[in-house]
This record gives structure tokens, sequence and C-alpha cells, in this order.
């Protein structure tokens, strides 16, 4: 099992990184601009820890999602511009999904956000973004 995200940057200066969290509980994190840890960091969280985030992948049925939730995509007439954007991708049992999610996109699922918040939460992320989501 690989889950990973990556964050992009928004008018406001959001930091910049991205994360691997592989199924034994390591976390890979490069952090680039904005971020108050650029390079590479490496942290060990509870593999049930990592079995809890594939869980709330399967509530949000990730396979099923549309790959990109992105302006001029289905669903995404109604948009704002200069919002950060999220791609998350999840590899589980022979299966790889990724998803393209631009926050200015209203027509998002609902749960897409807070699943990108919890990947977040479950990496600690803040500890080298300086950003406790």
């Amino acid at each position: 099992m690989l889950i990973t995200l990556e964050r992009g940057p928004c008018l406001g200066g959001c930091p910049v990184y991205s994360l691997a969290i592989h199924a034994d509980g390591r976390v890979i994190y490069q952090g680039h601009s904005g971020a108050r840890v650029t390079g590479t960091a490496v942290e060990q969280i509870a593999p049930d820890q990592v079995v809890s985030l594939a869980e709330a992948f399967r509530r949000l049925d990730y396979f099923s999602l549309a790959d990109r939730y992105t302006h001029g995509e289905p669903g995404c007439e109604r948009y704002i511009a200069d919002l950060p954007y999220v791609i998350t991708s999840l590899t589980l049992g022979g299966r790889s999904k990724r998803v393209e999610h631009d926050h200015g996109c209203r027509g998002a699922p609902a749960g897409l956000a807070p699943l990108e918040a919890r990947i977040d939460e479950v990496a600690g992320s803040w500890r080298w973004t300086g950003v406790d989501r």
C-alpha cells in the first residue's frame, strides 16, 4: 500500500510539499517553497494509522472518483481562481488511482478535502510545513 499527497502553491503563499505514506508506516516528506522544512524528512507512524487512513479512502469510494476536479473539467463550471491544488494517490491491492483537486473547483465531492486534511493529520505534516490543518 502507498498513499501520496502533493500540495501546490496558492496566491496566499501556501506551503508546497509532497509526502508518501507506506504500509509499514514510513512517511517520506519532500518540502519545497513556503514550507518550514525544505528538503527530505523521514518519519515513522504506526501501521494501524495507515490502515485507518486506507479505510477513509474506502469510505469515500476513492477508486470511483474522477481523475481531475480542475478548471474546465465536467463538474467544475463554478470555479474560483488562485486557490491551491492537491494531488492524492492510492495504490492498494494491485489497483492505483490518482486524483487532482483544484480547490477552486466547487463541484468536487464534499469528502475529498477532508480526506486530504486527514492524510496531513496522520502523516504529521504540520511539523515540517508549519501549518496545522
